[in-house]
């Protein structure tokens, strides 16, 4: 069986020098503050929506293609 290249990648990770921990560590960070940029900016569209139509911001979430309200 074949070993994948993330799974080749955790291997070097784990086996090599805390400096590449370091850097597999600081990969996660950076994804974690870009999704909490996008849930942001998601919640911030869906405000905005609201404001725009009070009365219909249900339908016109959907029309956006929002599928649900928090995120």
């Amino acid at each position: 069986m074949r070993a994948s290249k993330r799974q080749i990648n955790l291997c070097a990770i784990l086996l090599c020098k805390p400096a590449a921990l370091s850097c597999a560590v600081s990969e996660v960070s950076r994804k974690d503050q870009g999704e909490e940029q996008v849930r942001k900016a998601l919640r911030a569209l869906i405000h905005h929506i609201k404001a725009q139509f009070p009365d219909t911001f249900e339908a016109k979430l959907r029309e956006f293609g929002f599928q649900k309200e928090s995120y």
